[in-house]
């Protein structure tokens, strides 16, 4: 998060206002500094919720970590059970698929979320660093 035009580039901070933390775009591999027009997507796919987002490589580090929480009313997020986004789908969580496109590259990342008997199913991306 080393750019001077950041007026704050505190991991949480949205210096240009498009709904993406800094923390969330330095994972996705966008510029903090312009708004931008990409970040997850989910889409319904049989009875489940799709939730898909690039990752860049080198955000895969030990102070980084993913977590996908699901919500059925967008106020009640849950953390356990969530889903653990590791650095292969074998470390992730059940449900996680990672698409390694490369050794410097961009990974894509999607999660299946059953819908089960909930008539709404919604997910976000949390992203934590820690110093």
């Amino acid at each position: 998060f080393s750019s001077p035009a950041l007026s704050n580039q505190a991991a949480d901070a949205d210096p240009d206002e498009d709904g993406l933390d800094n923390g969330v775009e330095y994972v996705l591999g966008t510029d903090p500094r312009f708004t931008n027009q990409g970040g997850p997507t989910g889409s319904v796919v049989g009875t489940d919720l799709e939730f898909t987002f690039n990752r860049k490589d080198s955000s895969e580090t030990v102070d980084v970590a993913l977590l996908v929480q699901v919500s059925t009313n967008l106020t009640d997020w849950t953390t356990i059970p969530g889903y653990s986004i590791g650095a292969t789908t074998g470390a992730s969580t059940a449900g996680v698929n990672v698409n390694e496109a490369g050794p410097v590259s961009t990974d894509i990342i999607t999660v299946t979320i059953p819908k089960g008997s909930d008539t709404k199913k919604f997910a976000r991306l949390r992203v934590i660093v820690t110093p």
